[in-house]
């Protein structure tokens, strides 16, 4: 049995139409961002341009930050505690808190209200572009 080469013609419809292949996909990664039956976009409201970055978007990257930030406070406290000691070091303070466990505890409990509050932000700031 004897493989014939076709050359370009065998390539899937997608491809052959000069990247309509590739927008094909990225509409739907778009479509999978709908929030919810689909009524509302998450993004609908970004009007970024090449003048600057929109205020939503700001807000959400402000969000997500402070999401993270709260995350990483709840699982590696220790780090964030030790950190905050070097920084007075280095401005000539000596500090050390009186007990340990109860820092990381505070620490964590600090980092859970942060993501609470970054999930209310969140919600505040979607509700509020869709009114």
């Amino acid at each position: 049995m004897q493989f014939q080469h076709h050359g370009r013609h065998d390539a899937p419809a997608g491809l052959r139409q000069n990247g309509q292949g590739r927008a094909q996909k990225a509409e739907e990664k778009i479509e999978a961002l709908k929030v919810g039956d689909g009524d509302m976009k998450i993004f609908e409201y970004c009007t970024c341009s090449a003048r600057g970055i929109c205020p939503f978007c700001i807000q959400l990257s402000m969000i997500v930050i402070a999401a993270v930030f709260g995350i990483s406070l709840i699982i590696w406290p220790k780090k964030a505690i030790d950190l905050q000691i070097l920084f007075y070091r280095i401005i000539n303070w000596k500090l050390e808190p009186i007990s340990m466990k109860k820092e990381i505890r505070n620490t964590r409990i600090m980092g859970a209200i942060m993501c609470i509050c970054s999930v209310m932000s969140l919600v505040y700031v979607i509700i509020r572009q869709a009114i």
